[in-house]
């Protein structure tokens, strides 16, 4: 095996600026037995030019000259070309280290392992490079690496990315696992979660060889609204059961990838508040759109949610609250929560699709690195105490009946249909009650139902209960009696709390300094922002 050959496949399209730096990387390997496919994908600027130069500079490096078709078709053909036994993709703006071939090829190899993976560095305009790497090497069965490292190297971006990984040429060819054309976004984490499919075993490289750079604005389809880009999610969903259900793998790594399944799905639908100039009634349709869909239903039904903000998405969406949900995402995306937290500079939840395409800034994969830590998840959110607010918020005729927790069916599909539609009779009238319900008036209703999730709420004057006195109310008060109170404040820790983290604690509290102790509670619950919740 130390003598096969490695096709490096390059697709340009108008990539006169870039083209040669990328073939220069590709020539400069230690590994000596490399072939150089350029792919012009129907360039009209000097792509095709400069191509056909270094082909004839350099006898490993062969030219295809076609009709563009996209970056997916392009692909396909340098892959029904090359003459390796292994081959890598490689962006025309991209370039890779030296050692890259040699060290994949070395571990696949060594290990007689059907992929090798390494990590990538961010590379932006300016220069400036962050590196995204597994924590260690790692050589197992695809069953192991699902069980172990899968997740890690998702929330990493390293799945997503099909430039870092060295592909056996055979397996993408027996099994027809090429690049989905047509589509020119989430093409690349589809096609890496296809081939792993059709793995045996996997290897893991710790080093970062792949050089993937980012453009400024404009420059990225991800920072462009793309209409099939919502349906490329569900091409994800399913390629990602597919994987999980061809291998005994944990229901804790099922239940964590259909959180990001989850989360993926709901970034895309919320693309269009931001990045087109949709009226409010074709917003509110894509999200019933999407709350109606069956693929999505059945996830729902088998995902336990996670995260603050998969919590909140998923009770909402659960229950076909299309109206509220799109309230706010109007809130998230253009309002005081959005923009307080995300400045000009920072791309949105959305965008940490990890499109082939490059992004406007590294940001991008820290947004999902953050959501994805375990140090970085929000308790769960109690489902009866958002029902509760939704009830008093969501402008219906009648309260819905409550779904019972069974496995998704066709039957409990259609009870949820026929309650969608007493739900919104007339898009007009819930647009209408949307107007009347300003931003300013919803923050502090979402305000109170994040803190009451985070067991944090400042808690109202309430009736005193019979027989027992709210400790609050002095009058009622008796001082002799050491009982608990009915509801018991959390402890205070004289620190500044992090509401990741956070947990609220049972104790006795002491009458006498209760008024002083509350106050000092509060203080530090002020210190928690609004913003900060929906913080990904």
């Amino acid at each position: 095996m130390d003598n096969e050959k490695v096709s490096v496949i390059i697709p340009a399209y108008n990539s006169e600026e870039t083209l040669e730096r990328a073939v220069s990387s590709a020539l400069s390997q230690s590994y000596g037995n490399v072939e150089i496919i350029i792919v012009d994908d129907g360039s009209f600027d000097r792509t095709g030019e400069i191509a056909d130069r270094l082909c004839s500079e350099h006898e490993s490096i062969r030219v295809i000259h076609k009709n563009n078709e996209g970056v997916s078709a392009a692909r396909n053909d340098g892959i029904r070309a090359c003459c390796g036994e292994w081959f890598i993709t490689l962006d025309a703006d991209d370039y890779i280290d030296s050692m890259m071939v040699e060290k994949l090829h070395k571990d696949v190899s060594l290990y007689e392992t059907d992929v090798s993976i390494c990590g990538f560095k961010l590379v932006s305009e300016n220069g400036r490079k962050e590196i995204r790497r597994a924590e260690e090497d790692f050589q197992g069965t695809l069953e192991e690496f699902l069980n172990l490292v899968f997740t890690e190297l998702y929330d990493k971006q390293l799945i997503h990315t099909h430039s870092n990984k060295l592909y056996k040429t055979s397996i993408v060819r027996e099994n027809k696992l090429y690049y989905k054309k047509g589509i020119s976004i989430n093409e690349d984490i589809l096609f890496s979660l296809r081939y792993l499919r059709h793995c045996e075993s996997v290897s893991v490289v710790r080093e970062a060889y792949l050089n993937y750079v980012q453009h400024g604005e404009g420059g990225s389809l991800v920072t462009k609204y793309n209409a099939n880009g919502l349906e490329t999610c569900f091409d994800v969903l399913r390629a990602c059961d597919e994987l999980l259900d061809s291998r005994n793998v944990e229901d804790e790594v099922v239940n964590a990838m259909n959180n990001r399944m989850f989360f993926h799905i709901c970034g895309f639908a919320g693309m269009p508040y931001y990045k087109t100039d949709y009226s409010d009634e074709r917003k509110l349709e894509i999200i019933k759109e999407l709350c109606a869909r069956e693929d999505f239903r059945k996830l729902i039904s088998q995902t336990d949610p996670k995260g603050l903000k998969n919590t909140i998405a998923w009770i909402l969406l659960k229950n076909k609250k299309a109206g509220l949900y799109h309230r706010l995402c109007k809130l998230l995306y253009r309002g005081g929560v959005y923009r307080a937290k995300r400045p000009a500079e920072l791309p949105c939840d959305e965008e940490l699709s990890a499109s082939s395409e490059k992004t406007d800034s590294n940001t991008e994969d820290e947004t999902e690195e953050t959501f994805s830590k375990p140090e970085a998840k929000a308790d769960s959110l109690a489902e009866p105490e958002v029902k509760e607010y939704i009830d008093r918020t969501e402008p219906e005729p009648a309260p819905e009946p409550e779904e019972a927790e069974e496995p998704f069916s066709e039957e409990s599909e259609e009870v949820g249909q026929d309650t969608e539609a007493e739900e919104a009779p007339d898009t007009k009238d819930e647009l209408k009650d949307e107007e009347e319900t300003s931003e300013e008036e919803l923050l502090p209703e979402i305000e109170k139902i994040i803190r009451e999730a985070e067991g944090e709420a400042i808690r109202e004057p309430e009736p005193v209960p019979e027989p027992e006195p709210a400790f609050g109310d002095k009058s009622e008060q008796k001082p002799e009696t050491k009982e608990a109170p009915h509801e018991k404040e959390p402890a205070a820790t004289g620190k500044k709390p992090h509401h990741r983290r956070r947990r609220p604690v049972i104790r006795e509290i002491d009458p006498e300094h209760y008024e002083e102790d509350k106050k000092k509670e509060e203080e530090e619950y002020r210190q928690i922002e609004l913003s900060d919740l929906f913080d990904l």
